[in-house]
């Protein structure tokens, strides 16, 4: 019948045989959470490990049919890439409710499979909805996370600039991590550190922190009014990142930090000419 999956998986056989899918193996499915038992109606192989010393390997094999279903795997990665393809499968039963006999081996072409959004263009998703968006990733097999956040982080001290823009707490960014972790994906914490700081620069109070802090023309000659990179060659810039860094990391658990640093287009105009 022409299994739609995504990712498309390395090996894919649909056989000649019919079978439908046990009442409740789909919610069990659905509601499956990284690291846990597989759900009733699923059985259990080993799958010879291919991965590195203390990384096992993320390939799975999957096998559907009258006699069951069977999901082979090395480790917690494997099972939870195999229990995604099924759940995909049993969206897709034919008119009688059934689906043919299949055999699936996948693995995944790269070890981190990342996807970054933007909370900072004043649209910072709700709760809900980045909830949803993480099952929608988890399922399509991505594995890190990365909300990009300019000024839109509760920082303490720092309420002038984040006043009006809906920011995150610890405790959501903590939840998030949380509800990631459960869905096989890492939250990786990124803030911007240099450039894009123009939140934080436009407000009298942060213009000493800036490389230019009274406007600068961006390279499209259009004359910008407010700074937007901070002057990293001043202590006090470099003390206030400390502070950001150590209002914000202690909320995840990823030992990995992106500090942006994307297109500080007023660098070098001012005080480091």
């Amino acid at each position: 019948m022409a299994l739609i999956m995504i990712p498309r998986p390395k090996h894919l056989d649909e056989g000649e045989g019919h079978w439908s899918p046990e009442p409740g193996l789909s919610e069990a499915v659905s509601s499956f959470l990284y690291g846990g038992k597989l759900p009733e109606g699923i059985s259990a192989a080993d799958l010879p490990d291919e991965g590195t010393p203390g990384k096992p390997s993320e390939a799975f094999r999957l096998t559907a049919g009258a006699a069951g279903v069977t999901i082979a795997a090395s480790g917690d990665a494997g099972r939870w890439n195999a229990v995604q393809a099924l759940k995909q499968i049993l969206r897709q039963t034919d008119g009688r409710g059934g689906l043919p006999d299949i055999v699936i081996e996948d693995a995944p072409a790269f070890p981190v499979r990342g996807i970054m959004l933007d909370v900072s263009r004043t649209r910072v998703p709700t709760m809900e909805t980045l909830k949803k968006l993480v099952d929608l990733w988890s399922e399509l097999r991505y594995n890190q996370l990365q909300l990009y956040i300019e000024h839109t982080f509760a920082y303490k001290g720092h309420e002038t600039v984040w006043k009006d823009a809906s920011p995150f707490t610890g405790s959501e960014i903590e939840e998030i991590s949380e509800y990631c972790r459960q869905r096989g994906m890492e939250l990786v914490p990124n803030q911007n550190s240099i450039g894009h700081m123009e939140r934080w620069l436009r407000h009298p109070k942060y213009h000493r922190y800036a490389e230019v802090p009274d406007g600068f023309e961006d390279p499209w000659g259009i004359y910008r009014e407010h700074a937007s990179t901070l002057d990293l060659s001043k202590p006090e810039s470099l003390d206030l990142l400390t502070d950001l860094y150590d209002q914000y990391l202690p909320h995840v658990s990823s030992r990995f930090f992106n500090i942006g640093g994307d297109e500080p287009y007023d660098l070098g105009k001012g005080s480091n000419r």
